[in-house]
């Protein structure tokens, strides 16, 4: 009898067992969202196992080239997912790392390389992949840099391996260069240039040493300029007319090749029609040369690629509109990028491809803050969004272009007449979709012709070729309109990802 009672409560128990165990897998099904992760995952993964396996990942990894790793993965990953590639050593990330809120809003894989990397220390590359992408600001801090003598005219910015900030910028009040740092935590400004009436179109950039050069005009009197250079590798500013005999200087623009030799481009606006000018010192002293032709050479920038190849954008006023020159053939090659009413206020950078990013005015009504590159090996040109020009464009560790440039607003409201200034900012993740907002207020402007010639921005640390580095915030110089003080504008980004 007992044992008869125990079988049935055995059974009973069992039934019971089974009947909760189909409730909970009724109830709970596993859900598909989870498969789709572990699958992206397994994709990524697979996606970096074949790259090793081709020789290519180890490239990459070897010159820090997380843009071809990402693209190498297009085939691997759903489109439309976001993701990011980090590259890490031992210590620390070599590449920029997104600020990301881990739990459901990404996932992340990992792939160790160990080989011939700095006495065979290991790689990580990790890709994060994550839904949509949302931005806001982390923080923006606004600093009055210099309030003497109208002090922030055609300023031009730049970043050492230290991430201290320099900036050059013009005293109109008292018609002199005027060089700025935070060097040692606090603002300090000095008069780099002796001579009366220079400053003007400042251009900044930093050596491999961390020092500074600066490229100017010396305005001797109407009609007439020179360029003129400082740096101060001696451990004081020593300056030099580079270049002279005409109307030269004008729309200056330096870069530093990957040996810590100079180069400059500007305009030469002498009679018999104007010329993009060039000058280095190469060979140890100064050698200049006009470039491109007729009515040519305004609003000039240049930038150097990893081969210590010359690149210049100019604007020509004459039919031509955006040209782009370079030199990569030996001797200088030029072309016209985007014609008629693009090209004013160009400013270039070279992504770590070498391939071209160029912003600029368009000029057509209203006007708009125009974007062109050659990354698929010809150019496309794109409209972001409304703007009066004094572009200036930055290529961060990404190969993501960010640009600041100047907007107004011109109506009337229940106030009455509006006419408003402002510093903008845009930058974009896709290169289809921009974000563009206002980093600051400038004033009511009555001029807005002195606010900067393509170097209002910096997230590069130096302005030489070989640099890798990168600061973690965006540095914009610009002038607070109509007293014209000399202002610097921080920016750190944060980013909200979308759930997968």
């Amino acid at each position: 009898m007992m044992k008869g009672l125990l079988f049935t409560l055995e059974s009973f128990i069992a039934v019971l067992m089974v009947f909760f165990i189909i409730i909970l897998l009724f109830r709970n099904p596993p859900v598909s969202s989870d498969y789709k992760i572990i699958n992206y995952k397994l994709k990524a993964y697979e996606g970096l196992v074949t790259l090793d396996k081709t020789g290519e990942l180890r490239k990459y990894v070897a010159t820090n080239n997380v843009t071809a790793i990402n693209e190498s993965l297009n085939s691997y990953i759903p489109g439309f997912l976001n993701r990011v590639v980090v590259i890490y050593d031992d210590n620390n990330s070599l590449t920029e790392e997104p600020s990301l809120t881990y739990a459901n809003d990404s996932i992340s894989v990992s792939y160790f390389l160990s080989g011939d990397f700095d006495d065979y220390k290991p790689r990580e590359v990790r890709v994060f992949i994550f839904g949509s992408v949302t931005s806001s600001w982390l923080s923006t801090t606004n600093t009055a840099v210099n309030t003497t003598a109208a002090g922030g005219e055609y300023s031009s910015i730049a970043i050492d391996s230290n991430d201290k900030v320099h900036i050059s910028n013009f005293e109109s009040g008292n018609r002199k260069l005027t060089y700025c740092n935070n060097t040692l935590g606090t603002w300090n400004c000095a008069e780099p240039d002796t001579m009366s009436n220079v400053g003007k179109y400042t251009s900044i950039a930093i050596d491999s040493n961390n020092f500074v050069h600066i490229s100017h005009q010396n305005f001797p009197s109407a009609g007439e300029g020179n360029l003129r250079y400082c740096n101060n590798t001696l451990g004081y500013w020593t300056c030099a007319t580079v270049d002279t005999g005409g109307w030269l200087g004008w729309h200056t623009s330096i870069a530093i090749d990957s040996n810590d030799k100079v180069h400059i481009s500007h305009w030469n606006g002498t009679s018999g029609g104007s010329h993009l000018r060039y000058c280095n010192n190469t060979l140890g002293s100064w050698t200049c040369t006009n470039v491109d032709g007729f009515y040519g050479g305004e609003f000039s920038s240049i930038a150097i690629d990893s081969n210590n190849f010359v690149h210049i954008s100019h604007y020509n006023w004459v039919g031509s509109g955006l040209r782009y020159c370079n030199n990569t053939l030996g001797s200088w090659t030029c072309a016209t990028v985007a014609q008629y009413t693009i090209g004013i206020y160009s400013s270039m950078a070279i992504d770590s491809n070498n391939k071209i990013h160029i912003s600029s005015l368009n000029i057509s009504s209203p006007s708009y803050l125009n974007y062109c590159n050659n990354t698929l090996g010809y150019w496309t040109c794109t409209n972001i969004g409304s703007s009066e020009g004094h572009t200036s464009i930055i290529i961060d560790s990404n190969n993501k272009p960010h640009i600041s440039h100047y907007r107004s607003y011109v109506g009337y409201s229940d106030e009455g007449y509006i006419n408003e200034g402002y510093i903008g900012y845009c930058y974009t993740y896709n290169f289809s979709t921009w974000n563009c907002q206002n980093v600051s207020y400038i004033g009511e402007p009555s001029e807005t012709y002195d606010i900067g010639y393509g170097r209002n921005i910096a997230i590069k640390k130096g302005r030489i070729a070989t640099s890798n580095s990168f600061s973690s915030s965006i540095h914009i110089s610009y002038p607070n309109v109509p007293t014209y003080d000399l202002m610097y504008a921080k920016i750190s980004k944060s980013y909200s990802y979308g759930k997968l």
